[in-house]
């Protein structure tokens, strides 16, 4: 019987140690994407691991000392239960049923009836198990005490980050200009100097107005994004598109964001945290002033007005809408209209940004090739108007309808919209 236990508590070891080993894979998977509690998660893996050893060590030891070694290994399972995670749990109580085996299988031994040396000296053999058991019991007192310890200094040291974002001083940090340069689709700048920028600009407070794209909520927290500008031979960037993290801190709050609809700009104050897919990360983040600056459908232009230039920075100028060739080549009639006729040279300039803006944005191979495919039946369709009418109609549909794939990944481009050119 003592065999059998010393045999379940190596085989318990060797499964608590691989099982401390998955627990220890997701506490630091947890730490990595800053999951709460991931720290405690880890410091139970550790205390699989140890456990697990001790099992093994003990295991091995009952076929030699089975009463004292069974005792250590049924202090070691109780143990390694409690500290070492469910995982390891479940392993430690295939060790407890060892360790009880061990204990029952010395009881069951014969006596022996030579008289030797060690029947004289009886006290130090007997209270081996004794101690072995006190060795384990005060390693695991010192692992709780760790633990607790731990935890109780990280719970005096915990600040409401909100708190703390509020009386934080922002930093002059804007989402336009070389901000928006640089993260922009199309943006002529390398990853390297994206990355660079990157560990610049995180853990700075920022206190923006941006436009809304969307909003998704997760438990208390409400994920805002914004739109990003695109960067492609004419024009200029906006801004610099966002995923924003907003806690509410009021009903009212509350409120004020469940209301927001694609084209409002939000105005919030919080930390960047890192970026996504060209789109800065910003958690924690809370509105202030009250309430957003509401102003649906919001241009270019309108946008540009409406988020703070930088200091020292002369104004930039109005997005230019002009033919997507060159004129002096102009040959057909529908070519000369467009080259001759403003309004239609503008439409065409748009419609242009806005189907190289859609080509650069990830809607997936199998979009981009239908969105090609469509582009070569339009102009073959625009190429058979022979009015003025025709062209305006024409460009006014088509303007909007390639910007109506969904991106995959990423931040929506910000498109221009036909009713904006005059």
């Amino acid at each position: 019987m003592k065999n059998a236990g010393g045999i379940l508590g190596i085989i318990a070891g060797i499964f608590g140690v691989i099982a401390a080993i998955v627990t220890l894979f997701f506490g630091g998977l947890g730490s990595a994407v800053g999951s709460q509690g991931a720290g405690t998660v880890v410091g139970l893996g550790w205390g699989g691991v140890v456990f697990s050893f001790l099992a093994i060590v003990f295991g091995a030891v009952v076929f030699a000392k089975p009463k004292g070694a069974g005792i250590a290994l049924v202090v070691t399972s109780i143990l390694g239960a409690v500290l070492g995670g469910t995982l390891v749990a479940i392993c430690m109580t295939l060790s407890l049923v060892g360790g009880i085996l061990a204990i029952l299988g010395a009881k069951g031994n014969p006596p022996s009836t030579v008289v030797s040396s060690e029947t004289a000296q009886p006290g130090p053999k007997k209270k081996t198990g004794l101690w072995i058991g006190i060795v384990a019991g005060v390693l695991g007192l010192v692992v709780i005490a760790g633990m607790v310890g731990k935890s109780s200094g990280d719970k005096g040291t915990t600040v409401d980050p909100l708190a703390e974002l509020a009386s934080a001083a922002p930093s002059n940090l804007q989402p336009t200009g070389e901000l928006s340069e640089i993260f922009s689709l199309g943006s002529k700048n390398t990853d390297l100097q994206r990355e660079n920028k990157l560990k610049e600009i995180t853990g700075q407070i920022v206190e923006w107005q941006l436009p809304v794209y969307e909003v998704a909520k997760k438990g208390d927290v409400y994920r805002v994004q914004t739109g990003a500008s695109v960067n492609i031979g004419q024009g200029r960037p906006g801004s610099v598109g966002t995923f924003v993290d907003v806690t509410p801190r009021t009903d009212a709050d509350r409120k004020v964001i469940e209301a927001l609809k694609t084209g409002d700009v939000i105005s919030f104050k919080g930390r960047i945290a890192g970026s996504s897919f060209r789109s800065l990360e910003i958690k924690p983040a809370l509105l202030y002033s009250g309430a957003p600056v509401a102003q649906a459908a919001v241009t270019a232009p309108e946008l540009a007005a409406a988020l703070p230039a930088p200091e020292n920075t002369a104004a930039a100028p109005e997005l230019t809408l002009v033919p997507s060739f060159d004129c002096s080549k102009a040959a057909t009639s529908v070519e000369k209209s467009i080259c001759n006729e403003p309004v239609i040279g503008k439409f065409d300039g748009a419609l242009a940004q806005n189907y190289k803006a859609m080509l650069a944005a990830n809607i997936g191979d199998g979009a981009k090739g239908d969105l090609r495919q469509k582009q070569k039946q339009w102009l073959t369709e625009r190429n058979r108007c022979e009015s003025h009418e025709c062209l305006v109609t024409a460009y006014r549909a088509r303007i909007g309808e390639v910007c109506e794939y969904p991106v995959i990944s990423g931040v929506h481009p910000i498109c221009i919209d036909a009713a904006d050119i005059k």
